[in-house]
C-alpha cells in the first residue's frame, strides 16, 4: 500500500515515486512529442529517450531511466 503525501514539486514527486520500488530496474513513462517542458524534466530526472512513434495523430516520446540498483549487502 502506498501512502500519499502532499510533495511540493514535480521534482520531489518524482522521486517520491522511485524510491517507494528500489527494486525497480528501469522506469519509462511517455508524453507526447509537442510537450517540451515535460522533455526538459524527464531529462533532468535521468530519463533518456528511447523512441518515438505515432498514436493516432499524436507523436509520442518514450523515455526511460535505468537505476542503479545495488543489490549486494
Amino acid at each position: 500500500m502506498i501512502k500519499i503525501y502532499k510533495i511540493s514539486n514535480k521534482e520531489e514527486s518524482m522521486k517520491f515515486i522511485e524510491r517507494q520500488f528500489p527494486s525497480a530496474a528501469i522506469w519509462t513513462l511517455e508524453t507526447p512529442a509537442d510537450k517540451k517542458r515535460n522533455h526538459y524534466f524527464y531529462k533532468k530526472m535521468g530519463y533518456n529517450i528511447v523512441k518515438e512513434y505515432m498514436d493516432g495523430s499524436v507523436k509520442i516520446v518514450l523515455f526511460e531511466k535505468k537505476m542503479n540498483l545495488n543489490l549486494t549487502k
